[in-house]
């Protein structure tokens, strides 16, 4: 499905959160892209952008009320920083638990595009499981009161910032700088030029082979499973869910 301006206007849920923010309750729906939001005009606190297949936060018409973003299981795995730099100034919570955030290149864009940012989650994404994860995000996110669901202590604060300036952190800081997001990589059902589900390169499978992996990723019950069919793709190997759950199961 894609986003209209009948959509946002007569057919989805305007409701008050638990927070109380007016919320734009885009969930569930299969979007693919974030598109013709400006018929929400500046009308709402937060969108519930979850359950979807959005792969790039981007295209956010000026919106200074928006204060919050439920974006949580998607495909993001980027994002346009000058948009939401010019459009959405005031982005306070962040909600991407369970996307396709691998690179700390993406931590350097979002603290750039989003300096009032206080809550953020990125549970479930990939660069969750990188070394050095939460002090590369204390780092670029200065402003980040709770990262994961977890309050920030002062002690971590001054734990980041000497990493920071540590071998260890300039190694990873400089690392980061050369990331980048927007390398060729796959999407399944799409071709190898476009943004990937989880940012890894592969080899040129067939349309359907495609579909068919595009399938088991949405369908995967766990994280480990997903990483399962990610480094069977990036070996470019055709991931066998029925082979694997028979290993798994004969222990």
């Amino acid at each position: 499905m894609r986003i209209t301006a009948e959509l946002i206007t007569e057919l989805v849920e305007h409701r008050i959160n638990d927070l109380e923010e007016r919320e734009l309750c885009l969930g569930g729906l299969g979007l693919v892209a974030l598109e013709h939001l400006g018929a929400a005009r500046n009308d709402f606190d937060a969108y519930d952008l979850s359950n979807n297949r959005i792969r790039r936060l981007e295209n956010f018409p000026k919106v200074t009320r928006l204060k919050s973003l439920y974006v949580s299981n998607n495909l993001v795995d980027s994002l346009d920083a000058n948009n939401l730099q010019q459009n959405v100034p005031l982005l306070q919570n962040l909600v991407l638990s369970h996307n396709a955030v691998a690179d700390f290149k993406f931590l350097q864009d979002l603290g750039e595009a989003c300096p009032k940012l206080e809550f953020l989650s990125l549970v479930g994404n990939p660069i969750a499981r990188r070394p050095h994860y939460r002090l590369c995000v204390l780092h670029l996110l200065p402003h980040v009161k709770c990262l994961d669901y977890v309050k920030v202590k002062q002690a971590e604060r001054k734990t980041a910032a000497a990493w920071a300036k540590s071998a260890a952190g300039k190694a990873v800081l400089q690392q980061t700088k050369s990331e980048e997001t927007t390398a060729p990589t796959f999407t399944p059902g799409e071709g190898v030029d476009g943004q990937s589900s989880s940012s890894f390169v592969t080899a040129h499978f067939t349309t359907e082979q495609k579909a068919y992996i595009r399938d088991l990723l949405m369908s995967a019950e766990s994280a480990q499973e997903i990483e399962e069919i990610e480094n069977a793709v990036r070996r470019g190997v055709l991931p066998n869910k029925r082979a694997r759950r028979v290993v798994d199961e004969g222990g």
